[in-house]
C-alpha cells in the first residue's frame, strides 16, 4: 500500500491545529514498539524528530492519530509474526487520512511483507532520520520550518543524531553501539543492523549533557 491509498482530507494541514497539547492529542503520532530496549529508545527518537520538524506530538490512540509508527522486531520468528500482525491491526484501526509508517529490524529484512500487511511507508534503517521529510510530503503537512537533523554531514554518527530528551521514560537512555560482527547462524541482527559500530565519544558526551540538562539523573547505556 502506498501513500494516498486511504481516503484523505483535502488541503494542507497545520500540525499545530491537530496537536495543541503535549500528551494524548488527536491527529498526532501513535507509536508502537516491538522488541528490545534499543527499539524503544529509537521509537522515542523518531517521535522526537517528528515533533521538532513537523510540530506533531503523540496521539492517545491509533484511531485518532494522523501517523501510526510501528517499530518492528526480527529477533525470533515469533517476533516477526507479531510485528506483521501489529501492522495489520493498526492499519485496520487507522482513520481516514492516516498514514502507517513501518521501520525496524523486521521491516529492514522483509519490506514487501510489511507493505502487504498494510504499511504505507516502509522505511529502511538508514533512512530513519528522513522520516519527517517523507511524512511532510505524503501528508501535505505545513512544517514548522525546522529541517530534520542531518548529523552535520558526519557519516560516523549512529541514529539518532540527537538523543530524545522529552521521552515518556523516567530514566534517560543513550545509544552508544549498534550492530554485531558475529555471524551466528541463528541470529539476524548483523543482517538487520550491520556490523558493530560505536557512537563517537564527542557525540556521546554531548548527548549525556543534553539528558542531564533535561533533568535526567540516571542514564542507561544501550
Amino acid at each position: 500500500m502506498r501513500p494516498g491509498t486511504r481516503k484523505r482530507k483535502s488541503g494542507s494541514r497545520d500540525p499545530q491545529d491537530d496537536c495543541g497539547t503535549p500528551d494524548g492529542c488527536g491527529g498526532g503520532v501513535y507509536a508502537y514498539t516491538l522488541g528490545c530496549r534499543l527499539n524503544g529508545f529509537e521509537t522515542d527518537a523518531m517521535v522526537a524528530g517528528m515533533r521538532r520538524s513537523l510540530g506533531i506530538r503523540r496521539a492517545g490512540t491509533a484511531e485518532t492519530a494522523s501517523i501510526i509508527l510501528v517499530n518492528t522486531c526480527a529477533v525470533t520468528g515469533r517476533s516477526q509474526a507479531k510485528s506483521r500482525k501489529s501492522v495489520r491491526r493498526l492499519a485496520s484501526a487507522a482513520g481516514d487520512g492516516a498514514i502507517v509508517v513501518c521501520t525496524g529490524c523486521a521491516a529492514q529484512l522483509y519490506p514487501a511483507e510489511f507493505s502487504g500487511a498494510g504499511a504505507d511507508l516502509v522505511v529502511p534503517m538508514a533512512q530513519r532520520e528522513a522520516i519527517p521529510e517523507l511524512l511532510a510530503d505524503a501528508l501535505s503537512i505545513v512544517t514548522s520550518g525546522a529541517s530534520p537533523t542531518r548529523c552535520g554531514g558526519r557519516e560516523d554518527i549512529l541514529f539518532p543524531c540527537e538523543t530524545p530528551t522529552d521521552s515518556l521514560r523516567t530514566r534517560g537512555f543513550l545509544k552508544i553501539q549498534e550492530g554485531c560482527d558475529h555471524g551466528c547462524a541463528y541470529c539476524v541482527i548483523p543482517l538487520a543492523r550491520g556490523p558493530s559500530r560505536s557512537q563517537p565519544a564527542d557525540v556521546v558526551l554531548r548527548q549525556v549533557e543534553a539528558l542531564r540538562s533535561a533533568g535526567h539523573s540516571e542514564i542507561v547505556l544501550t
